[in-house]
């Protein structure tokens, strides 16, 4: 969760302009973003795959300890 946090946070500091009271967190990656915003997501989109990854591996071990 403070991925996605953190995130949110470093795209929205990128777009000028972005209102987080005004504006969906989804146009921070929308068609016509800034294209810093667009890169930041395309380098960390991988991570955040990674990550729900690694996560689902260990929800999967911890399972198998339990029973």
């Amino acid at each position: 969760m403070v991925y996605v946090v953190v995130n949110d946070i470093i795209a929205a500091s990128l777009y000028e302009g972005y209102d987080p009271v005004s504006q969906a967190i989804s146009e921070l990656s929308a068609i016509g973003a800034p294209a810093s915003s667009a890169r930041l997501w395309s380098v960390l989109g991988p991570t955040y795959g990674v990550l729900f990854i690694a996560f689902g591996i260990g929800v999967v071990r911890a399972g198998r300890e339990v029973v």
